[in-house]
């Protein structure tokens, strides 16, 4: 499944001049189970939930909500992916991403139909990305450097064009004109398209000494506005060309001489979005006009890569974090003067991933950061985590009294590892590798070893580098290094004493080491499969394998990571599943439509306890 580095902020408001506890609380256990969200023309708003075939409703900015639940016929495709998507007639649609798409449509009272049939080919479209229409009626999407357009029924797509570089983004139907914005060389490049002749016209360009290296995210750094205006959020400042990238200038902000980190046409809401560190902007009048509003920076240190106002009072946003927990979302509403939170049900739905170290202490992360906080009360009362403004973005617990942290300075962009015990009082720096790299994960093999894996781009290859130490005497050492063009998913674990990497792909990248991490191997258990969706290593040197074999399908499998892998039964049979294997024998599986089940006996008899689970919906077929 493509993951998207995008991490989804959901903030709504209401009318003027209410007070925070007027909010109708939203149906959910926790915020973090929003996975995407899509706002009509009407400003209806849509929420599709994570891990359920759940999508909300709310016709009234946030007042109400009303279920909308997915019908079964899909159960058996999904793997937790829905992204949401408006089209041009303001329908709902639904896309489903299982190794291919599937494409619902909302009707709009009580039924979901298909789109169309499978669609193989649309593997890197997500509703947020790279999909859009124009007045026609006609869907565009592109991958790499060309253009493709599919017809209304999805039925026949078309190559239309090859860019010299690769496209960051582009626009349909502005002022009767396309555009297409390209990426190269810290330049953005601006071209005009004629989808007719399938030809383009180059006609200008954005320099700046340092815009943005990552092209993912870079198409939030410049957007066209209706009327052609051209806009660059650069680290030198918001610039505007009013002549079609031929020219520039600052655009008319306090302080236009920061770095700007986001900039972002609406075209369906018609704004403007405009965020450096420390300030957000909007304008609804194609950047004439500029209106400030503050409520987020003080809390939200993510890189902000959506940002949407509904009207004065009812907006949301989306932000890249530094952190791997995933979604993270935070409601707000707008009173008379400023923006304040949504409250909901659980009062810990704010936190997650609690680690209980004695009587008093708690350590858990922060919805809205990601950043740990701890309660030295037993959870009355909370503060942040950190040392000398360094915030906590990882804890690895090595043995009972050590714990290695990874923290973070935002400020700074600085990283720094430090270790303690486990009162978390008194911390000590340790060195690992260098300081631009970002912790990945860990391993420990058989209580003697903990090996920690690094991963940055090199030459924009990625790599993970790995290091070891002795668990009782704390001192790293470089061991090894291992290049995969896939690192987002990559994992490292131990079966018994025996390190073990794993690349998701196709086919995937199984290694082995016979020397503690030293050297590596390519492992030869998992080529009989076509794709593997996770591995996991339980104790007793078990192995799990979810993902399609070649002549065994679908199913869950189990190894000893000598003979290889074979179905644990038939109850997972063309199922996908997430497990969790800590305490093997014991086994917990959960499954979208079958539900939530446990095993005594490693696999072999399942037993459902969906029924048990705390959520207000819950899969009536389970």
């Amino acid at each position: 499944m493509i993951r998207i580095l995008l991490i989804l902020y959901y903030i709504s408001g209401l009318i003027q001049g209410y007070s925070q506890f007027n909010w109708q609380k939203i149906p959910l256990q926790s915020l973090s189970e929003i996975e995407d969200i899509a706002i009509s023309r009407n400003k209806f708003i849509y929420i599709a939930v994570k891990g359920r075939e759940i999508i909300l409703l709310s016709k009234d900015k946030g007042e109400t909500w009303q279920d909308i639940i997915i019908d079964k016929e899909l159960g058996k495709y999904l793997n937790n992916s829905k992204d949401l998507y408006i089209d041009y007639q303001d329908s709902l649609y639904v896309f489903y991403q299982d190794g291919s798409t599937y494409l619902r449509k909302w009707d709009g009272i009580s039924a979901w139909r298909w789109a169309d049939t499978q669609i193989q080919d649309l593997g890197l479209l997500t509703g947020s990305t790279n999909l859009k229409f124009n007045a026609k009626g006609e869907y565009f999407i592109y991958e790499g450097q060309t253009f493709y357009k599919y017809n209304k029924l999805w039925s026949k797509k078309e190559k239309l064009l090859d860019l010299p570089e690769l496209i960051v983004d582009y626009y349909l139907d502005v002022d009767e004109n396309s555009y297409c914005i390209t990426y190269d060389n810290f330049t953005f490049k601006y071209y005009s398209l004629d989808l007719n002749s399938k030809t383009y016209e180059y006609l200008g360009d954005f320099r700046a000494a340092n815009i943005y290296i990552q092209l993912s995210n870079g198409k939030y750094r410049t957007t066209i506005s209706d009327s052609s205006n051209f806009f660059v959020a650069s680290d030198e400042g918001l610039f505007v060309s009013h002549d079609k990238s031929k020219s520039w200038q600052k655009v008319n902000l306090p302080n236009n001489n920061v770095k700007f980190e986001f900039i972002y046409y609406d075209r369906i809401l018609e704004n403007l979005y405009a965020k450096t560190a420390t300030e957000t902007f909007y304008s609804s009048d194609n950047g004439n006009q500029w209106i400030e509003i503050n409520h987020l920076n003080p809390k939200f240190k993510g890189n902000f890569n959506r940002l949407e106002i509904i009207d004065s009072t009812t907006a949301f946003e989306t932000s890249n974090r530094f952190c791997y927990a995933g979604t993270e979302n935070s409601f707000i509403k707008k009173s008379d003067s400023a923006w304040s939170l949504m409250q909901i049900e659980d009062p810990n739905s704010y936190l997650f991933n609690f680690i209980q170290l004695n009587n008093k202490l708690i350590i858990a992360q922060s919805v809205y950061s990601c950043d740990y906080v701890r309660s030295d009360n037993n959870g009355i009362t909370w503060s942040p985590l950190m040392n000398n403004d360094y915030y906590v973005k990882n804890i690895i617990k090595i043995h009972q009294n050590l714990y290695l942290l990874y923290l973070y300075n935002y400020d700074l962009q600085n990283r720094k590892y430090q270790l303690t015990d486990s009162n978390f009082i008194e911390f000590k720096e340790t060195q690992i590798g260098s300081i631009d790299k970002q912790l990945k994960n860990y391993y420990v093999c058989k209580d003697e070893y903990i090996n920690v894996y690094l991963y940055a781009d090199r030459n924009d290859t990625p790599f993970v580098e790995i290091y070891q130490s002795p668990i009782n005497n704390i001192s790293w050492n470089y061991v090894s290094t291992i290049i995969n063009d896939n690192i987002s998913n990559a994992k490292l674990s131990c079966n018994g004493h025996i390190p073990y990497y794993f690349g998701p792909g196709s086919p995937p990248l199984f290694l082995r080491s016979n020397d503690q991490g030293i050297s590596w191997v390519e492992d030869h258990l998992l080529d009989d499969f076509q794709s593997v969706i996770f591995i996991n290593f339980s104790p007793n040197e078990r192995i799990f394998v979810s993902g399609r074999h070649k002549t065994e399908g679908l199913n869950l499998f189990v190894t000893d990571g000598i003979d290889l892998p074979k179905p644990v039964s038939d109850f997972w049979k063309d199922n996908y599943l997430g497990l969790n294997s800590d305490h093997y024998p014991f086994l917990i599986g959960l499954n979208n439509e079958k539900g939530l089940f446990i095993s005594h006996d490693a696999g072999i008899n399942w037993l459902n306890i969906t029924g048990n689970l705390p959520f207000q919906y819950q899969n009536k077929e389970a």
